[in-house]
């Protein structure tokens, strides 16, 4: 009877070692948007009582078949991630990085933002929201669509033991599409925009300024500021200081906006007298200075506008 009793507990105690999981791995998950899959690579941080140095995850989806299928998302959808069999982590935490082409992060770790998400009956969700490291490059052809690379990883842990799932996607440079409170340019200053006079561009600390009037130029700078979205914020009191400027004049009615950046705002003499807002995105960085000078040659301003 002792020896019965002794082997029960030693089953017992086994029992309470061996992993939920199937073969001992992480459950496979499936991440998703509204019109199709996203792949993933998935690496062990604690498992099992023990501690992996195992390569990066982004390394290696770009280091696999998976670096020729990364899925464009636009700014705004929805990503579903689903744990199979219902296997639901006690504790999930999402990151969020800005890549270079070969998979790496492309700023410091300052710029790696945590989001939100919650795993409800196995199945969590999060909207892609726009990241702010985007706007940081210098480089215009990093702000076409579809030229932004973000990569994720999602840290989950049951128990002690902890997995990083992680996945990379195409979207587009920029914050999320407008909300209740924003608004386009293009879409704001239409009327404008529809029949330019001409446009006056201004480098505030040099003094130097530029009257725009070729047809072809005044079409190239509207479309880079048509898909500016800017935000209501009445307060301008910290709004001094700007450096370079793009003020658009209407053919009629004298009507004209200005976007201001380095300290980035927004004037207008448009509607009811003056309005000036809070822009969020400095898109007006995009026209690009190789095409100025090669216009107008006489002026440098020493700046990508």
């Amino acid at each position: 009877m002792r020896k019965v009793g002794m082997l029960l507990l030693i089953i017992i105690v086994l029992a309470g070692c061996i992993s939920t999981f199937e073969g001992n791995k992480p459950p496979e998950i499936r991440i998703s948007t509204e019109s199709d899959h996203i792949d993933y690579s998935v690496g062990l941080n604690y498992w099992d009582n023990a501690v992996y140095d195992r390569i990066d995850n982004f390394d290696a989806i770009m280091d696999s078949e998976m670096a020729s299928q990364i899925q464009y998302v636009a700014l705004g959808e929805v990503i579903e991630i689903t744990f199979e069999k219902n296997q639901v982590p006690d504790e999930v935490r999402l990151y969020d990085y800005v890549l270079d082409e070969k998979g790496r992060p492309k700023y410091s770790s300052k710029e790696i933002l945590q989001r939100e998400i919650a795993i409800e009956d196995g199945t969590g969700s999060f909207i892609l929201e726009g990241h702010m490291a985007t706007m940081l490059s210098s480089s215009s052809d990093d702000y076409l669509s579809g030229k932004s690379i973000r990569g994720f990883k999602l840290i989950c842990r049951w128990g002690e033991d902890e997995c990083e799932y992680g996945f990379i996607i195409k979207s587009d440079a920029g914050m999320s599409e407008p909300g209740p409170e924003t608004f386009r340019i293009g879409e704001m200053y239409a009327t404008i925009l529809e029949e330019v006079k001409y446009i006056e561009l201004r480098n505030g600390m040099a003094g130097m300024s530029i009257k725009v009037e070729d047809r072809d130029a005044i079409d190239c700078i509207v479309d880079e500021i048509s898909d500016v979205i800017g935000r209501m914020c009445p307060d301008q009191s910290d709004k001094v200081g700007w450096r370079y400027s793009i003020r658009c004049y209407g053919a009629k009615n004298d009507a004209w906006f200005e976007l201001t950046y380095g300290v980035t705002s927004l004037h207008d003499k448009f509607r009811l007298g003056k309005v000036t807002d809070n822009i969020e995105r400095e898109e007006p960085s995009l026209v690009t200075k190789s095409f100025i000078l090669k216009s107008h040659s006489t002026l440098n301003f020493n700046h990508e506008f």
